[in-house]
């Protein structure tokens, strides 16, 4: 399904995320893909844009909660971002 999903994220003019995105590996794929490309990002509720720091964030943390298993060979955040950790 994620190879025919990111076809049409390549197509699109604007990505219209859900309000639980940030839950939801296929959505942050989707974000990530969005804005390597230049397509704006926009909430469902009030279709204000996503901003690429509250993207990195949310990826941060999901990457935290899923990998932790790396420890020490912890590839994340990626060189050059701000680090943010989970409150």
């Amino acid at each position: 399904y994620m190879r025919k999903d990111l076809h049409m994220v390549l197509d699109a003019d604007v990505i219209v995320v859900l309000p639980d995105w940030k839950e939801s590996r296929g959505a942050l794929c989707e974000v990530f893909v969005a804005y390597e490309i230049g397509i704006p990002v926009l909430n469902l509720g009030d279709l204000s844009e996503v901003d690429e720091k509250e993207f990195w964030a949310a990826m941060t943390i999901y990457v935290q909660d899923h990998y932790k298993i790396l420890g020490d060979k912890a590839f994340w955040p990626p060189v050059g971002s701000d680090t943010v950790t989970k409150g």
